[in-house]
């Protein structure tokens, strides 16, 4: 907000009562559409003991000690619970974020998975984590591999159709 907007009494008196109920200073703010400055400035502060039970609650989550065996169990819950084992998306919430599927981020937050990095503390790679629990492993990208039963078509010039033999400094340009 370029302004700082100027607060009234009953406004500071409404802020003082969320506060209370249990809501943070920011969502007191956020409520009133003013900054949490605004209100520390008419001497407002976040409940301390609240404070602290919000920073322990969020510490034990963060410090969850994941073992081999815990993370096994986690993909074994994650395919019963969603019917595949979990792709490496569905446990990196930003990764889900940046292709465009905040509904993968949301099934990570819903539950108690670990996430994508702890994932290669216990194991060298995503597939061998997979192949841990028992399911096979996807191929990279999760794509379907090609069958073998398909092969390139080459024309009577042994050249690849589309014109790739007329593209300047394609290393095909001279295949036989």
């Amino acid at each position: 907000m370029p302004f700082e907007r100027r607060i009234t009494d009953e406004m500071v008196d409404i802020a003082r009562a969320l506060t209370a109920a249990g809501a943070s200073l920011r969502e007191a703010a956020a409520a009133l559409e003013c900054v949490d400055g605004t209100l520390r400035r008419y001497g407002l502060r976040d409940d301390p003991e609240l404070t602290r039970q919000r920073r322990a609650e969020l510490a034990r989550s963060l410090n969850k000690r994941w073992t081999p065996d815990l993370i096994i169990a986690a993909i074994n819950a994650w395919a019963e619970q969603y019917g595949t084992p979990p792709a490496a998306s569905d446990w990196n919430p930003a990764l889900a974020r940046r292709q465009g599927r905040p509904d993968r981020a949301e099934r990570h937050a819903a539950g108690d998975w670990p996430f994508y990095s702890t994932i290669f503390r216990y194991f060298p790679s995503w597939s061998a984590a997979i192949e841990a629990a028992g399911f096979p492993s996807r191929p990279r990208g999760g794509r379907p591999p090609i069958p073998l039963d398909v092969v390139p078509v080459f024309g009577e010039d042994g050249q690849p159709p589309g014109g790739y033999a007329n593209r300047r400094g394609h290393r095909l340009r001279d295949a036989p």
